[in-house]
């Protein structure tokens, strides 16, 4: 920065006027500043800046400068510039430069790594008390983090390196303005990104917005000349948002071989009242698999479980790929209720006990898990599932006859420090003496012979306060 441009005077009055906040609305492109300066009135500055930030020409509407003298508005812009210019130096890190520099100077890569990060760190501490003045540019940051890509940075440390540097962008992203964010992801995907690093810049992409991580798609799939995963993933996007999937993907033609956007497209026509012209496609399509029978299914009301048998017959008996059809079939069927029974008896003629209630756990069906814990008691099973139980009386019955079942396989010290937690629990839920009294016979009527369970029974009913059981 040269303040000699201006006069002593005029500096003064400038950095004046800049202190006193009377400098508005700066903007730049291309180092042409223009801001609006209150005087005695309103006055609109320019100043154009060459490499070195020094003037190269001013402009004001004040009389002053209208006389052609350099005035104490255009200073006043200039010391706004210096004070902004400075942050953004501030911002500004060359990596690469000092990543070349450590690595010269350092005698291994562990002596390295602890370098670089504590420049990093120092890095970040500087851009968080920008972000707490509200003075943070994140641009400067998403800078950064493609120089530390683009490093060819030692392999062991790699990936703490770009947690760190992630985890933190996440943090001060917060209150930027997330469409830039949306830019940045979306102009890494258009040149091609790292698949090394695509863990770190979806975990960004989860963290905006459902409506910003919509923008991402729409406007990377617009300007990406060909990306199948990133249509599909946004494909899956949809379906898990409960979007309009068929309204949002139809401009996406150069996917239209796909057999998602065949679909639908077929979806498309039949919400647009086009369910003839729909039929009549079909009709000419040579179309096989999966797709077949999902538009049979959506195109004939006669034919309405064909892609549900298809489903069937695909199924593989192992937790994964029953799971993924379940997810399937559920989104494509709206009456999924009037499938389910007949898919999950289906389901268990195939799937081993513990795998079939994990599946029915993580789907949340509540009344078949429920069914499932009273045939096939399981504690652990239970425990796991017992949040999603809303009747708290049978909660308290299923949690018995778990543990009634699980009382036989206590057979070791550890197993009876489990079971004796396990039971503590059901007494605390209870709260009723009288009910503990009949929960203790029925143990004791089970299990006649198990001194050491009936030991655990008795002290539980008396408080829990002998300690001296030995197991």
């Amino acid at each position: 920065m040269n303040f000699e441009y201006f006069t002593k005077t005029i500096q003064q009055k400038g950095k004046r006027y800049f202190q006193d906040n009377r400098v508005f609305s700066i903007t730049n492109k291309n180092n042409d500043y223009h801001a609006i300066v209150l005087g005695k009135e309103a006055y609109s500055v320019d100043l154009t800046l060459d490499h070195n930030n020094e003037i190269v020409e001013a402009s004001c509407t004040c009389p002053y400068a209208s006389d052609g003298y350099t005035c104490k508005h255009e200073a006043a812009l200039y010391y706004a510039l210096e004070d902004r210019l400075l942050e953004n130096i501030q911002q500004y890190q060359d990596f690469k430069k000092i990543y070349r520099r450590i690595y010269r100077d350092s005698y291994n890569d562990y002596i390295c790594h602890n370098r670089f990060m504590n420049e990093i760190k120092s890095y970040i501490k500087t851009l968080t008390q920008l972000e707490k003045k509200n003075q943070l540019d994140i641009t400067f940051m998403q800078h950064a983090i493609n120089d530390l890509i683009s490093i060819n940075y030692m392999k062991g440390y790699r990936h703490e390196l770009m947690k760190y540097i992630f985890d933190n962008y996440i943090k001060l992203m917060k209150n930027t303005d997330l469409s830039i964010t949306v830019d940045w992801l979306s102009q890494i995907y258009i040149n091609g990104k790292n698949d090394e690093y695509d863990t770190y810049f979806q975990k960004v992409l989860q963290k905006l917005s459902i409506e910003n991580q919509d923008q991402f798609y729409q406007k990377t799939l617009n300007e990406v000349k060909y990306n199948i995963d990133l249509f599909l993933e946004y494909v899956d996007f949809l379906k898990e948002n409960h979007m309009d999937v068929a309204n949002k993907i139809i401009r996406f033609e150069k996917y239209k071989n796909n057999s998602q956007y065949i679909y639908y497209h077929f979806v498309y026509l039949i919400q647009n009242d086009q369910r003839e012209e729909a039929i009549k496609e079909y009709q000419q399509s040579k179309l096989k698999g999966s797709i077949d029978y999902q538009l049979k299914s959506l195109l004939y009301e006669d034919q309405r479980d064909s892609y549900y048998q298809y489903m069937k017959k695909q199924l593989q008996f192992h937790y994964d790929n029953v799971m993924e059809t379940c997810s399937e079939l559920k989104y494509f069927y709206e009456d999924w209720d009037n499938y389910k029974y007949d898919f999950y008896s289906y389901v268990r003629t195939g799937l081993n006990s513990f795998d079939y209630k994990r599946v029915l756990k993580d789907q949340k069906e509540k009344d078949l898990m429920m069914d499932e814990l009273l045939n096939h008691p399981d504690i652990y099973m239970f425990n796991s599932f017992k949040e999603h139980i809303d009747d708290q009386e049978l909660k308290l019955f299923l949690n018995m006859i778990c543990l009634l079942e699980e009382a036989e396989n206590v057979k070791n010290a550890s197993a009876y420090l489990d079971f004796e937690y396990n039971l503590k629990q059901l007494f605390n839920d209870v709260q009723d003496r009288i009910a503990c009294e009949e929960i203790v016979s029925l143990f004791k009527e089970a299990y006649p012979k198990r001194k050491r369970l009936h030991e655990i029974l008795d002290n539980l009913l008396d408080g829990g306060q002998d300690d001296g059981i030995q197991y």
